[in-house]
């Protein structure tokens, strides 16, 4: 997966993931800023929904501004670039 290779908006990166046949979504975990924790939080990409410009967590809508990494088995594979 070749993320990197140019500046992918979250939601799109999170979007091939679910749609793209010829990867495991099961592989991936996406990590956000919790604004109250103030913090990364990883979390596996089945358990997210996205909808719209938002990811939701169990109960928690988190604008989607606030992905920055993707992960795939362990290994890096999408990243914010700095602000």
């Amino acid at each position: 997966m070749k993320f990197l290779e140019k500046e992918v908006m979250e939601r799109d990166a999170l979007n091939r993931i679910r749609w793209d046949s010829t990867l495991n979504p099961q592989e991936f975990s996406v990590l956000y800023i919790d604004r109250f924790r103030g913090k990364l939080v990883e979390v596996p990409y089945n358990s997210i929904r996205v909808e719209g410009d938002y990811i939701r967590v169990g109960d928690s809508l988190i604008p989607a501004h606030r992905v920055r990494q993707i992960k795939q088995s362990g290994r890096i594979v999408w990243a914010k670039r700095r602000e």
